[in-house]
């Protein structure tokens, strides 16, 4: 029950409430001006969600850079939070990893 809840709430949840406001909501297709505006402005609210310092925002604003770029080309947001799932699985999956090991031992 515990690595069910782990992975709905860690992997599952953020990619698809994080990719429905930040992206979806919040990229406007317009014209060319108004997605790079409104795309650079869901990266910066995305990254002041997940960090506080300059480094941390940047960095953070890297990775939601490919997840904005494939939403603009694709316009197609599953696809989006598919990545996102896979991201957020592969970076904290040595957590799950080592939660089974040590329950299996």
């Amino acid at each position: 029950a515990d690595l069910n809840r782990i992975c709905y709430f860690d992997y599952l949840l953020p990619a698809v409430t994080e990719e429905t406001f930040y992206r979806k909501n919040m990229i406007r297709f317009a014209n060319k001006k108004i997605i790079v505006l409104t795309t650079f402005f869901s990266m910066l609210l995305y990254a002041l969600e997940h960090s506080l310092s300059f480094w941390g925002i940047f960095l953070t604003m890297i990775w939601a850079f490919p997840l904005s770029l494939s939403y603009i080309k694709t316009r197609n947001i599953y696809v989006v939070m598919t990545a996102h799932f896979i991201g957020n699985l592969i970076g904290n999956g040595s957590d799950v990893i080592a939660t089974l090991i040590h329950w299996l031992s």
